[in-house]
């Protein structure tokens, strides 16, 4: 998750949401915005992470043995879920879950994720005792990401906390700021955008 780890780093940097006194109301609201989505895609494989070792607790054979109302070919197929790039095709789990972010953002979160997965899966695997049962190394490592993932998401909501806040003293404090809002809303509407 190189690429989304460092837009964490940024959001997260005292420099970005700590001193704002001298930094515009206009680049307040880019911060926020900019926080925000970074937040929405953590959130978002957050919830992949979150589903994927909720099904690690159910055990397919267990599942059909018990007589199931679904079908042995759906609870096999779980492990199409589980287990990425399954028979050599990439899931896409934006169909698992909804989500507010674009499909090119869904398609950089879930390849990040898989570098995530994998390298928690590698560190999982030489820390515990050999032999371990493959779905007892997938289920840690997804553990340790999801983890990681709300630490983050945690860490963001407090930043975008920390900007709105001063964006509410700046509007409470200057009504002129909220006066120029309202106008860019007016033109917005009036000249049809």
């Amino acid at each position: 998750m190189q690429r989304l780890e460092s837009d964490i780093e940024r959001i997260l940097n005292l420099k970005f949401y700590t001193d704002l006194d001298s930094v515009s109301t206009e680049e307040l609201r880019l911060r926020k915005k900019d926080a925000e989505a970074i937040e929405a895609m953590v959130s978002y494989a957050r919830r992949i992470t979150q589903g994927r070792m909720e099904i690690f607790e159910y055990d397919p054979t267990t599942l059909a043995a018990e007589g199931s109302s679904a079908d042995a070919g759906a609870v096999d197929r779980l492990g199409d879920v589980i287990t990425p790039n399954s028979g050599g095709r990439q899931i896409s789990y934006g169909r698992f879950v909804d989500v507010s972010i674009s499909q090119g953002q869904i398609d950089e979160v879930e390849a990040q994720l898989l570098e995530l997965i994998a390298a928690a899966r590698t560190q999982v695997s030489t820390t515990l005792e050999k032999p371990t049962p493959d779905s007892v190394i997938e289920f840690s490592s997804l553990n340790q990401v999801e983890t990681k993932l709300s630490e983050w998401r945690k860490q963001l909501f407090m930043s975008i906390d920390a900007i709105h806040a001063e964006l509410v003293v700046r509007y409470r404090d200057d009504g002129s700021i909220i006066d120029s809002l309202l106008n860019k809303v007016i033109q917005g509407e009036t000249s049809g955008d």
